[in-house]
């Protein structure tokens, strides 16, 4: 996963906007919510680096397919933002 922020300021409490979007657990097939942050996701899609997906069911961690990358850029593009708290 891409590191887009220092440790110092995960310390500090800030929230930056995040995405919020469906994934499907590779082990149950299970869809979940996932969250990540978009400067995290839109610097992944500029330069064409792996986004990791999470799902909670399993605690499993993978790379977004090619469909998965395209689907969250669908939801970036629709900007379906949130606001994610750094360090909770």
């Amino acid at each position: 996963m891409l590191a887009l922020k220092s440790i110092d300021a995960l310390d500090e409490g800030r929230t930056e906007p995040g995405i919020r979007f469906p994934v499907t657990c590779p082990i149950c097939a299970r869809a979940l919510l996932t969250e990540l942050p978009v400067a995290l996701i839109a610097e992944a899609l500029i330069v064409r680096s792996s986004i990791r997906l999470h799902a909670a069911c399993h605690d499993v961690y993978w790379d977004a397919t090619e469909l998965e990358v395209e689907q969250i850029r669908s939801y970036l593009g629709a900007g379906a933002l949130t606001v994610i708290s750094i360090g909770d």
